[in-house]
């Protein structure tokens, strides 16, 4: 997996390639199903789901960092909007496939 300086997440997540920043807090990975996730400070904090052409995001707030991993890592040029949610209904969508 790639180490990379977490304010390059942006270009990793919005090529949905696997990456970890410096520190290992905040990551992205394509899961066996195809899907893409970046999480912050693990599986538990989801932050970013790729799945058939559309994004999904955690709308919940938590820490200033987590909020920083989520800005970083924030995907650009999406051709439909970033459909928001809870990170209950986000794990959800995860655990389903």
């Amino acid at each position: 997996m790639q180490r990379i300086n977490g304010r390059k997440a942006r270009d990793y997540t919005t090529d949905r390639k696997d990456f970890r920043n410096s520190n290992g807090q905040l990551y992205g990975l394509t899961l066996p199903s195809g899907d893409y996730v970046v999480y912050s400070y693990g599986q538990h904090w989801p932050l970013y789901l790729f799945r058939e052409g559309q994004w999904y995001g955690n709308e919940d707030r938590y820490s200033s960092t987590t909020s920083h991993h989520r800005t970083y890592a924030m995907p650009r040029f999406t051709a439909k909007p970033i459909q928001w949610m809870g990170k209950d209904e986000l794990q959800r969508l995860i655990r389903e496939r």
